[in-house]
């Protein structure tokens, strides 16, 4: 299956894979609605799809079908390497003439058709014809759009080339197709480069920061980044300030490296030194450190030469942390280490999990792995483990499942801790729509969140 790469871009775009998809024409008596539930189901080499009883639905006379969408009630099938999309009844909605297709997304599917993209709706409706070499996802909507250039792919996969503009969620190219490269608009404002030198424009495609510098970033809570030469003492360096949104130089050219602007604080390097500075400038912690690290910026990790030492920042005020290692925070908990074992603190910075673990990650949508011993579970808020440290690997919830590996082989788990498929496949995918890609040493096909297998051979 053909994949339709699209991505932000970002001094030239890192990749972000999409899987592509297409259809052919055909009806059915049968009747459904969004709330019905028809899956993916594979007979030998073809694909159709069937009910939760295995009742073939939608016969398999596809090359390959991926699940309904639950929120437009449309899955894309493929037949002879071409891509569409049929509904509920199986009736082709939109036609099989696609080189690939994504899901839909705020009711835009990007689509590809003999190398160039475009942008359809849900009824099929051509909102941009299939002429730009890149499309990019939306921000603050509006999406970036290329004409005349190219991947190169490698490890890390760039755009490169061509000339770029921005269209909006109507299909219409409202910033025309002139600048050499381009970022997502953040804050109301996109970086470009128009020759040599990077500026701004606004939503309306004026230029409000003129390109005059080497590097710039992306406005973050109001400031941003640029970079240009200074001459000093006979000599040229090529120095970092920041600027406010109006172009206004808010620190002078003097720093060698910096960071983006996030919870009103900045990482700066000056003369082989680190420290922290405020939205204003002011210097928060000193500029005199070896290096300093930080994932939040509230929690700041200071090195010398000497001993590393971690220290938080709340309302201008910096307090020690006596942990051996400390993360930043996330979803208010941050993840410590004390005594060579690992627990989490609250944003009071009161221990809410003990240090038991001998490794912790941070906790995403109210879940956090941890390992003991080898051994990775999974545990909740209340540091209750609701996925028993004996897996040899997990990955966090998605959809109420977890993945879990031992000796080799996947599985799933549910929320409340049970094993509802034991690890039995050699690659699982994780939970999208109500099923789970997974495959065996013979087979591939769908299972659903109960573990029932949905192909034959």
């Amino acid at each position: 299956m053909k994949a339709l790469l699209n991505g932000k871009t970002y001094y030239g775009i890192v990749a972000l894979s999409i899987i592509a998809f297409t259809l052919i024409i055909c009806s059915f008596a049968y009747t459904a609605s969004k709330n019905d539930v028809l899956i993916p189901y594979r007979k030998g080499n073809t694909w159709g799809y069937c009910d939760k009883s295995k009742k073939i639905i939608i016969p398999c006379m596809y090359d390959q079908t991926l699940p309904f969408d639950s929120k437009t009630g449309l899955a894309p099938v493929c037949k002879n390497d071409k891509w569409g999309f049929i509904n509920l009844q199986g009736k082709q909605v939109i036609k099989i003439k696609y080189d690939s297709v994504s899901y839909f997304s705020d009711g835009l599917s990007t689509v590809e058709l003999n190398g160039k993209l475009g942008l359809i709706d849900t009824s099929g409706k051509e909102i941009v014809s299939c002429k730009y070499d890149f499309i990019g996802k939306f921000s603050e909507e509006l999406s970036p759009v290329n004409k005349g250039g190219s991947w190169e792919l490698g490890y890390i996969s760039e755009f490169k080339g061509g000339e770029w503009g921005f269209i909006n969620k109507k299909g219409a190219e409202v910033i025309p197709v002139r600048f050499s490269e381009v970022s997502d608009f953040k804050e109301g404002m996109a970086r470009v480069k128009i020759s040599f030198g990077w500026g701004y424009i606004n939503k309306a495609g004026k230029v409000v920061i003129k390109p005059e510098y080497l590097e710039a970033t992306d406005f973050s809570e109001g400031r941003a980044a640029v970079k240009k030469s200074v001459s000093k003492d006979s000599y040229t360096y090529f120095l970092w300030a920041f600027i406010d949104k109006n172009g206004t130089q808010i620190t002078p050219f003097e720093y060698s490296k910096v960071s983006y602007v996030k919870n009103g604080l900045a990482i700066v390097e000056k003369n082989y030194k680190w420290g922290v500075i405020d939205s204003s400038g002011k210097e928060i912690i000193p500029i005199s450190y070896k290096n300093i690290y930080s994932d939040d910026h509230k929690v700041f990790e200071l090195v010398t030469d000497q001993k590393i030492q971690y220290v938080v920042i709340k309302d201008g005020t910096i307090q020690s942390l006596d942990f051996e290692n400390v993360r930043g925070f996330s979803e208010n908990y941050a993840a410590f280490k004390l005594n060579n074992l690992w627990g989490f603190i609250d944003e009071m910075l009161q221990v809410v999990i003990p240090p038991k673990y001998s490794y912790a990650y941070n906790f995403n949508n109210g879940y956090a792995i941890v390992k003991l011993q080898n051994k990775f579970g999974i545990v909740d808020k209340k540091g209750n483990e609701i996925i028993p440290i004996r897996y040899d690997d997990t990955e966090n919830f998605v959809e109420g499942m977890a993945k879990v590996k031992l000796n080799g082989l996947w599985g799933f788990v549910n929320l409340e801790g049970k094993e509802i498929v034991p690890p039995k496949y050699k690659n699982a995918e994780n939970f999208a729509n109500g099923v789970a890609l997974v495959k065996t040493d013979t087979a591939v096909g769908y299972i659903d969140s109960i573990g029932t297998e949905y192909w034959e051979d």
